[in-house]
């Protein structure tokens, strides 16, 4: 029980596919260029494919076709971009129903200026979907900020935010409000822990991170990697490792001159069996 409730890749699975059941008959799936990445981390296109999603498109894309015969899934990030895409969207909907999942938590202004644009009244449901991060085993996940450890403390506030997003996605998904523990020295590990504090104690919020006390009170570390500056330069000889040291290795896919291959430990037994399997 415990495993399966702190796997996130269970957790992103188990969103996605509430998602997509919900809806009835045949639909397209309208995404950002995150939330792609987060569906293709834990589902191959074809079994996405199989549940009667006819197409997939991304949010961003200009002049899409007019196919009012399918209901539109929205799985977005609720960025402000995505607000202004939507607003557009929603005034001339090209689907027969829009179906609008986001993947963090949504503010009260949000919401009004999307109710606002919904003039046509396409809009059948808008859900909080906690899929905001990126699952790479079953323990551990990623942001995909590539230049977050070597920012300076002046310039971390737009990274700040992302990360915070992230994490409270997790908990939420995991359905785990813990005690948040940091490195005090660290400046952006200081910042990041009372900048999640703080949103877990807005009056919105504080019910949905009201989980009780079962099975014990977690505890979130945060550590500047900065700490550890060693770590990094070690070569690792474990089998993971070696395939994202040499080869390369992002949303579980690795990259080659003859296309792309996908590694996943709920696809590949091969790669589940010898992830940690060590051959140094």
């Amino acid at each position: 029980y415990f495993t399966l409730i702190m796997n996130v890749i269970t957790a992103i699975q188990n969103y996605i596919q509430r998602m997509i059941e919900s809806v009835h008959g045949m639909k397209v799936l309208i995404l950002d260029h995150e939330t792609m990445g987060i569906i293709s981390a834990v589902f191959s296109q074809n079994e996405i494919l199989q549940q009667e999603v006819y197409l997939f498109e991304l949010l961003d894309t200009p002049n899409r076709e007019e196919m009012t015969h399918l209901k539109a899934i929205c799985f977005i990030r609720p960025t402000e971009e995505n607000r202004f895409l939507l607003v557009d969207e929603l005034k001339k909907p090209k689907y027969a129903e829009y179906n609008l999942f986001f993947s963090n938590i949504l503010d009260t202004d949000y919401i009004e200026e999307l109710a606002h644009a919904d003039e046509h009244e396409a809009v059948t449901q808008v859900q909080e979907f906690y899929a905001d991060y990126y699952p790479v085993n079953p323990d551990l996940y990623t942001f995909n900020l590539d230049s977050a450890v070597g920012l300076s403390p002046s310039g971390f506030g737009n990274a700040l935010n992302r990360i915070c997003d992230g994490l409270a996605a997790v908990l939420l998904s995991l359905k785990r409000r813990p005690l948040i523990r940091y490195e005090r020295s660290s400046e952006m590990a200081t910042r990041t822990a009372k900048t999640l504090d703080n949103r877990m104690k807005v009056p919105g919020n504080r019910t949905l991170f009201d989980f009780g006390r079962k099975g014990g009170v977690p505890v979130l570390l945060i550590i500047d990697r900065k700490s550890d500056p060693v770590t990094p330069l070690l070569m690792q000889w474990t089998y993971q490792a070696m395939v994202h040291e040499l080869l390369g290795l992002r949303n579980n896919r690795v990259t080659t001159r003859d296309g792309e291959i996908v590694l996943a430990t709920f696809q590949d037994p091969f790669y589940k069996d010898n992830i940690y399997s060590n051959f140094g």
